[in-house]
């Protein structure tokens, strides 16, 4: 039963991310090293991404890391190893932060965050995957993040929407139904059409308009011209009737003679 009920919040939780933040399949899920270290590091109870996120996401799913993820990863040794090495062999999203002489190197928290507010900048949403408490409680505080958390079970889900998040549709969607300035002022000047303001057009009242002046000239009377195929002429001014009519012709119907049978005699 516990596990049916999770399974809606998660179906609720994706589809309010689809409505208000319009996430949409193939999703490219940022997976932080924690969490590909804690699915790889249990060969008994092991994780298979590729097969969980579409799942757990009902849609066609990329994983993607960063640069800074593969190198944190690599400075913990052998004990990440399977993890590195998987992080290197996925997608690999832009990130801004490269390692080299004058540049200042990240940890990956502040590179997975720092990723999640440029696309707050292009007007997307976000999907990472994470086991780190301390990074899904700053996300939590983003309202364009949705965060995936492996929890008890060792089963991945969809969390729920934080706070923030509720209140940026809240404020989406009242924007949606404010009027802006162009259509106040448009409607001001329907209100108010002997408004003198610059910026309103005049609009102009309809009266009642007088009858059409053809239709109250009289009638001409009808003057009847004599057809060719007629049967009365016209002469000196008088109607005479033609000999020559054209005679209406009616079609007989003819019975078919019988042939009568010779009865040969006996």
């Amino acid at each position: 039963m516990g596990g049916h009920k999770s399974h809606k919040e998660a179906r609720r939780a994706l589809l309010f991310y689809r409505v208000h933040f319009g996430l949409e399949p193939p999703f490219r899920v940022l997976c932080d090293g924690t969490l590909l270290h804690f699915v790889l590091s249990r060969p008994e109870q092991q994780i298979f991404l590729k097969e969980a996120l579409p799942k757990v996401l009902e849609g066609k799913a990329v994983i993607c890391v960063t640069e800074c993820i593969i190198r944190e990863l690599r400075s913990l040794g052998p004990a990440a190893a399977s993890a590195a090495l998987f992080a290197k062999r996925v997608d690999r999203l832009p990130c801004e932060h490269k390692s080299g002489a004058g540049v200042t190197t990240v940890s990956a928290e502040q590179c997975i965050l720092a990723s999640v507010k440029a696309a707050k900048k292009s007007g997307t949403c976000a999907v990472v995957a994470s086991h780190d408490d301390e990074l899904l409680k700053k996300l939590s505080e983003m309202s364009n993040a949705c965060v995936i958390s492996c929890r008890s079970g060792f089963t991945l889900r969809v969390m729920a929407p934080s706070q923030a998040s509720i209140l940026s549709a809240k404020q989406a969607e009242e924007k949606k139904r404010s009027t802006s300035l162009a259509e106040k002022a448009v409607l001001q000047a329907m209100v108010h059409p002997n408004s003198s303001h610059p910026g309103h057009h005049r609009f102009r009242r309809k009266i009642p308009k007088g009858p059409n002046p053809l239709s109250a000239l009289k009638k001409k009377p009808k003057v009847e011209r004599p057809s060719d195929s007629a049967s009365s002429q016209v002469k000196d001014g008088r109607v005479s009737k033609s000999s020559e009519s054209v005679r209406r012709r009616r079609k007989r119907k003819r019975t078919s003679h019988k042939r009568s049978t010779i009865i040969a005699p006996s």
